[in-house]
């Protein structure tokens, strides 16, 4: 076993920072499962009582005012707005000023997170229901930097609308080298190819070995989904529409960034960074070659995750999670149904598994990865001493809710 000092580590307080996408991510305020019991359900502006899961929705093209006041972090208010069936068609805006920006969401009736939006007075919310539910919520947040306020929304209701084919996705990662690479709204940058000894002279002479892991553990991320996931190693860029994880570069400290959270995956020809050079200062974590090849593979599935459409969750195990520890990042990570990172929104889940599903469609023939997998005996050994010293957070939600 490898023997780790409890003085290195406590003097190793690193930050990573992984890639999300333009909306503003921190962790200020309660913990995510408390704010539900709190959170109190206002009532349509029309109406006197709650819409109830008994009412069905509202008739074809009509619309319904939703009115209130919520500020502070952490709180939150929620709406029924009636049951809802594939095809179904929500648009919600601003009926006149908002007092500031809120998030605004849709939600199905376990709370799975359906649509999100940072709402403004020239910003409103569109979503086309996938699949059938009991129920649709709205809910309404200020956020983690705002003020919040009073609000009144309009949510208009279309039935029997065409739902989209979900859309294979193709992706290519780009281990060699990078000119002008522009990521989000970050400068471009340029990079020489895949080379792991600039992580560490342990890793010098396993460059291969780590590409090979990479493309194996990303591979297997997203089994059982129509994704193709190609190397550069294999050739070319492919001819038609397809996305790039490009390896390579530093930028502020961040490991991964990824130009967008794209909902239900609009645009099929994006980019994502996986910041190589900054993954150096974790040789303290005496990695194998295998192990440092999980993490940067786990971080590059998580900015493919947000190209999908996917927000950031707290659970450790789940590739979309910002609140574990470099251990929980190193080690086995899938997609999985977790908790909302809270400045995602204040309560609620995101169904990743059935999210990917709905956007890129299944692929006959394979599974996804489950987390029966290994532990190593490094991290069982040493995760007590280095929890709190060696966290992550995501690079492009630091912007998630700016302008």
């Amino acid at each position: 076993m490898r023997q780790f000092s409890s003085l290195l580590l406590t003097t190793f307080v690193a930050t990573l920072l992984i890639g999300c996408a333009p909306q503003a991510l921190d962790s200020e305020g309660d913990d995510i499962i408390s704010t539900v019991a709190s959170a109190a359900t206002d009532t349509p502006a029309s109406t006197d009582q709650p819409a109830s899961s008994d009412t069905p929705p509202p008739a074809a093209g009509s619309s319904q005012v939703y009115t209130g006041t919520v500020t502070g972090a952490g709180n939150y208010r929620l709406f029924e707005l009636g049951p809802g069936t594939r095809g179904d068609e929500w648009d919600i805006v601003p009926d006149g000023m908002l007092d500031g920006p809120f998030v605004v969401v849709l939600f199905d009736a376990d709370e799975n997170l359906l649509m999100r939006t940072y709402m403004s007075y020239s910003k409103s919310l569109h979503h086309l229901l996938r699949a059938d539910t009991d129920l649709v919520y709205l809910g309404i947040m200020p956020p983690i930097y705002g003020q919040g306020g009073s609000f009144k929304l309009k949510a208009t209701f279309q039935a029997g609308q065409s739902v989209p084919v979900p859309t294979r996705q193709v992706v290519w990662l780009n281990f060699g080298e990078g000119r002008n690479v522009q990521v989000h709204t970050r400068d471009p940058i340029s990079f020489a190819p895949f080379d792991a000894a600039v992580i560490g002279e342990a890793y010098a002479g396993h460059t291969q070995e780590l590409k090979d892991v990479i493309l194996a553990e990303m591979q297997a991320d997203y089994a059982g989904l129509d994704v193709v996931i190609l190397s550069s190693d294999n050739g070319p860029p492919p001819e038609g529409v397809h996305s790039v994880i490009h390896f390579g570069g530093d930028e502020s400290g961040l490991l991964g960034l990824a130009d967008n959270v794209d909902n239900y995956n609009r645009n099929l020809s994006q980019d994502a960074m996986v910041y190589i050079e900054n993954f150096a200062p974790y040789w303290t974590m005496q990695l194998t070659p295998e192990e440092m090849a999980v993490m940067i593979a786990n971080v590059a599935s998580h900015e493919l995750g947000h190209l999908l459409g996917l927000y950031h969750t707290c659970d450790p195990d789940d590739l979309m999670d910002t609140t574990g520890s470099a251990w929980d990042l190193a080690e086995n990570q899938s997609f999985l149904r977790g908790p909302l990172e809270e400045s995602v929104f204040a309560t609620g889940w995101e169904d990743s598994p059935r999210l990917l599903a709905q956007t890129v469609g299944s692929k006959s023939g394979g599974s996804a990865k489950t987390l029966a997998w290994r532990k190593s005996s490094t991290y069982k050994a040493i995760r007590r001493f280095a929890e709190e010293e060696l966290h992550h957070s995501c690079g492009t939600c630091l912007s998630l809710d700016h302008e």
